[in-house]
């Protein structure tokens, strides 16, 4: 054995390792076959779900189609990252954050240019065994990213990682495992509720990028929802945020929280996308003015509902409503809780805070 295969050899025992005593599910084909290092072989059935995917809204085969897709996605970058050069790379642009979180767009990695070796895309584009341009099929994927969600300071580009890829068919809150593949092809089962004490690198949806402006999902720069300014003197705000339960699963990274403020006098509502890291359990400095303050309103009453945004298809929208008041938001954001609060004397501290009826969300109000 040439010292380049021991040496991915013994990267692979390392891998193997850490998924052992970290428990969990094993390999699920124990045989490494003769040709390891060979392709990567594309089933017909799908070559087929790929090819005849047309990609029309409300199509179910179009889902489908985009998970396989990720998968085979999640096998090649597997099998790069045995070249430490490729790995290093990865790691320096999934550490610039650009949207906040360990992670990069496809778009912005698959033309850069290895020495001696080509660009990213066409390294990628070898490793199928396929009559079909599998980067063709990559880049039909709305803002396909490349992730490090967790353990990303514990990332030694000279050790091979374990990719995931994100199911998009199934509610990210229900899954129990994610598939991963090593750069062997061979397949692993992670647990999706618990994350690995090692670092892991998944593929999917960004979340945080508008995928029609294709910019940063914000207050002003989204085309979801109605988003309405308060001036910035007024009195009423948001002091501090606490999350109990962020509802957003580790593999996909940090969670993309914000709230839908409705004053019931006016039956108006105002969203901020305004993003935030936020640790469970601990009180975040919120400072986020909302209203002008009506002390004589005993008889009004407001309402903020908090919610992790996910990443939705088809821009669809649910709503959900009180005895005044309507709030709608994204079909496939997950609801953290809505609480209410009377408009005569709104005031809160974390000694006694408002808590969503979820109990995903406490939170403080001041005046001034």
């Amino acid at each position: 054995m040439n010292k380049k295969l021991m040496t991915i050899f013994l990267m692979s025992l390392i891998v193997l390792f850490q998924c052992d005593k970290n428990n969990i599910t094993q390999p699920i084909d124990t045989n490494y076959g003769e040709n390891i290092f060979g392709s990567i072989a594309v089933s017909e059935t799908d070559m087929e779900l790929m090819t005849n995917d047309n990609l029309k809204k409300g199509n179910d085969v179009n889902l489908i189609a985009w998970e396989v897709r990720l998968k085979y996605f999640a096998k090649g970058i597997a099998k790069l990252l045995n070249d430490p050069e490729i790995g290093a790379y990865l790691k320096e642009e999934i550490g610039k954050q650009f949207d906040g979180d360990y992670d990069a767009l496809w778009e912005t990695l698959a033309d850069q240019e290895f020495a001696k070796k080509g660009k990213f895309k066409n390294i990628l584009r070898k490793l199928y065994n396929t009559n079909i341009d599998m980067i063709d099929q990559f880049n039909r994927i709305p803002i396909l990213q490349i992730s490090a969600p967790v353990n990303f300071e514990k990332w030694d580009v000279d050790v091979p990682l374990l990719v995931a890829y994100d199911p998009i068919t199934t509610d990210d809150l229900e899954g129990e495992t994610i598939t991963s593949f090593d750069g062997f092809d061979k397949k692993y089962m992670l647990d999706a509720k618990n994350e690995p004490d090692f670092p892991i690198i998944v593929v999917g949806l960004n979340e945080r990028i508008d995928p029609k402006t294709k910019k940063l999902i914000s207050s002003t720069n989204s085309h979801f929802g109605k988003s309405m300014a308060v001036e910035v003197n007024a009195d009423m705000r948001i002091d501090s945020v606490r999350v109990l339960n962020d509802r957003e699963p580790w593999h996909k990274g940090k969670p993309e929280i914000y709230y839908i403020f409705v004053n019931g006098d006016t039956e108006l509502y105002k969203t901020y996308y305004d993003f935030f890291d936020a640790d469970d359990d601990d009180w975040y400095d919120f400072d986020k003015r909302i209203m002008y303050w009506n002390e004589t309103d005993d008889e009004g009453r407001s309402y903020i509902r908090w919610i992790e945004h996910d990443w939705d298809l088809f821009g669809k929208t649910w709503s959900v409503h009180g005895a005044d008041f309507w709030i709608s938001h994204g079909a496939s954001d997950d609801s953290m809780g809505t609480e209410t609060f009377h408009n005569d004397d709104p005031t809160s501290t974390t000694a006694d805070p408002y808590e969503t009826g979820l109990g995903h969300v406490q939170f403080t109000i001041s005046w001034e």
